[in-house]
């Protein structure tokens, strides 16, 4: 048996945040908070009824309230052909979720005073080669996870998420090789959070995978 998925599968990941009262406001009347067991009971219904209508052949959910897991499970077949059911062994690929991770992990670099948002990425990455035609003085860190750089790259990208030719230390120089685009649209694209992984390097000696692992995951 195999923990490989299809490309078909899913993940679901379920954060709860408690409700707050920002010092000053009113506060907003609420009901009773629900207890853990009712919130777990509620999404495990919710998960279930997403297989069985076919929405995707499988989910893993895992579910975290108060600093607690509550409910961590796995539903539906990783394999269809074969029948292959899902459980606490399979590996789910989460795919561009990992962004979120990432951005997380940069912003606790920011509340700990690391780094800025609003700071020139030249200055978080001094070592890094831009474009020629590009002032990547006027880009910030902002700009790179909101996906506004304007800035089309293959090489990074497709090393990082599928080939792993190139080591992650020459990806600073490989920056060069972007192209340039016309506009201020948001264009959505792994290289903003391939730069963000870069900043954290450069902040970080255990490197942005050990960071994200102790810090984040």
């Amino acid at each position: 048996m195999t923990d490989r998925l299809s490309a078909r599968t899913s993940l679901l990941v379920v954060s709860l945040l408690a409700a707050s009262v920002v010092p000053g406001e009113p506060a907003v009347a609420q009901g009773p908070r629900p207890t853990p067991e009712a919130v777990a009971r509620a999404v495990d219904s919710l998960a279930a009824r997403v297989v069985a209508e076919g929405l995707t052949p499988a989910l893993g959910v895992a579910l975290v309230m108060d600093g607690r897991t509550i409910l961590s499970r796995a539903y539906g077949l990783t394999d269809v052909t074969n029948r292959v059911p899902a459980d606490d062994r399979t590996l789910w690929y989460v795919a561009s979720t990992s962004k979120s991770f990432t951005g997380f992990g940069v912003s606790l670099l920011a509340y700990q005073g690391l780094i800025d948002f609003n700071t020139p990425i030249t200055t978080l990455l001094p070592q890094a080669e831009w474009p020629e035609g590009v002032d990547a003085s006027q880009l910030t860190l902002a700009h790179f996870l909101s996906h506004t750089h304007q800035l089309q790259d293959i090489a990074i990208v497709m090393t990082a998420a599928f080939t792993g030719e190139f080591p992650e230390s020459q990806w600073p120089a490989m920056i060069r090789y972007a192209r340039p685009r016309s506009g201020h649209d948001l264009v959505y694209s792994n290289f903003g959070y391939n730069v963000a992984a870069m900043v954290i390097d450069a902040r970080r000696p255990e490197g942005w995978r050990r960071y994200l692992d102790s810090a984040v995951y």
